[in-house]
């Protein structure tokens, strides 16, 4: 099989040569150039991936093989994702200058340079160029889209995956490896296993799908805004697939990610000068290395508020007197149920650290609490719960304290993007039809409490932080 493989990729390879040899005129199945085209050293590159008959005929072969190796593995999982076709493979390399706009008028390899081979991202027998020339933050472009833009972009949470690492540090705080077992979690290679491989560049989100999901040209090598679908959900997948199926933005308005989040401070980060100076914690918790980073790591990086579409709602709403918007979130009352994490996906509560409820990952709720931990006149909101078990990650790893005060809760605020105009989440409201009874008419498990949670126990005691206050609790 090997043998074959390799005999295949030499074949390629010298045909590969004898075609971008070939005077343009031979080369019969590569359209003309158009004259606004710099036609030096982009023939070469197009005579493969501007053709769309050889670059379908190329990934079938290699699929074919694929498939073979496929069979010869007997201990395969399976897997639940439709296979990849040779057309969508042959479209993920297929470059139409057309579509480039201006971008089409720069030689290839102004922005694919070449690299060194043991560098190179490209399969052995392609040459040795750089695949994304953005995966340095973006510098190709800082030429026309200025450098400020491009230090931005460096300095933000896409690229940096500072909020995400900052998370892990705080978790493995306890823990006697933390360095090493950082390393391994959030850099593992392997696609949605480590944290680092939703770390986002230009390319990724303006040209091709991102590598987590494979990679390949989005629209013939097309720079444009991102499409939710390909570039925002494969990362944000926790308000992603649910999010398509039950959100009425989605179902009845057909609206995507980039129809509410268009500031561009939410992808490319903000100006360096608004930034705060502190640890960047995607070196781990070892490191002492400081940069720019989001003084929160998140919550004012999300520009889009709920208000600037629905201004209307504000005031007097759902009850003329009474101003719920003081008080809760807006999904604090429009999200519909979503899911929550009870420590390791199985089992009975006592056994898992963090776990909550019949440690069920299936069952859907709504728990409200504090926006902002420990401040009891916080606005209330939805919060998601990522329980993990202590030996998650190998014997004795992480450490979970749950006695120790400065443990990292279980609980968070969470934006949950599954938004209904009246949902029914507690068995009342489902009986009534009336959506305050959610929370009214004596339903008050919607609220996160002291009696839900086992403090000290299976419950790291900061998650008291969360909990809504008695007074603050409806009284009929």
């Amino acid at each position: 099989m090997k043998k074959s493989l390799i005999c295949f990729t030499s074949l390629l390879f010298v045909c590969c040569l004898i075609v971008a040899c070939l005077p343009q005129s031979e080369a019969t199945a590569v359209e003309p150039m158009q004259s606004n085209v710099v036609q030096q050293e982009q023939d070469n590159c197009l005579v493969c991936h501007g053709n769309q008959g050889f670059l379908l005929e190329n990934r079938q072969q290699f699929l074919a093989h694929q498939e073979m190796e496929a069979k010869e593995q007997a201990a395969a999982e399976e897997s639940e994702e439709e296979p990849v076709t040779a057309e969508q493979l042959a479209a993920g390399l297929f470059v139409d200058p057309q579509a480039m706009g201006a971008h089409g008028d720069v030689n290839c390899s102004s922005c694919h340079q070449t690299v060194d081979r043991d560098s190179a991202k490209a399969p052995v027998w392609h040459a040795a160029i750089n695949t994304d020339p953005t995966v340095d933050g973006g510098q190709v472009c800082a030429s026309c889209h200025g450098q400020e833009m491009i230090d931005n972009f460096k300095s933000s949470l896409h690229f940096t995956m500072n909020g995400v690492a900052k998370g892990l540090c705080d978790r493995l705080e306890q823990t006697p490896n933390a360095q090493e077992l950082f390393n391994e979690i959030f850099n593992d290679p392997e696609m949605y296993m480590g944290c680092n491989t939703c770390h986002a560049t230009c390319g990724q989100c303006h040209v091709s799908n991102p590598n987590i999901t494979g990679g390949g040209l989005l629209n013939s090598h097309a720079f444009g805004k991102p499409v939710a679908e390909n570039t925002c959900n494969p990362c944000h997948y926790e308000n992603a697939e649910y999010h398509q199926e039950v959100d009425v933005h989605v179902t009845k308005h057909k609206m995507s990610c980039v129809d509410c989040h268009t500031d561009p401070v939410e992808f490319h980060g903000r100006p360096l000068a608004e930034m705060s100076e502190g640890k960047l914690y995607n070196q781990g918790p070892d490191s002492k290395a400081t940069g720019p980073i989001e003084a929160d790591m998140k919550a004012n990086v999300v520009q889009v508020t709920c208000q600037q579409c629905h201004e209307e709602k504000v005031q007097d709403h759902p009850v003329k007197g009474v101003d719920h918007f003081a008080t809760l979130d807006c999904v604090a009352c429009h999200s519909m149920p979503y899911s929550n994490c009870f420590g390791c996906h199985d089992g009975e509560k006592p056994e898992y650290i963090g776990a909550w409820g019949n440690g069920d990952p299936d069952t859907l709720n709504v728990k409200l609490g504090l926006s902002t931990p420990g401040d009891p006149t916080s606005k209330l909101t939805t919060l998601n719960h990522a329980g993990m078990a202590e030996g998650a990650f190998g014997e004795g790893a992480p450490v979970i304290d749950t006695k120790n005060p400065a443990t990292k809760s279980m609980w968070t605020a969470f934006s949950a993007h599954f938004i209904a105009t009246k949902p029914l989440v507690s068995d009342a409201a489902k009986a009534s039809g009336k959506t305050c009874d959610n929370c009214h008419n004596g339903n008050l498990d919607i609220f996160l409490q002291a009696k839900d949670l086992d403090l000290g126990g299976n419950d790291p005691v900061s998650e008291m932080d969360w909990i809504v206050p008695a007074e603050r609790l409806p009284k009929h």
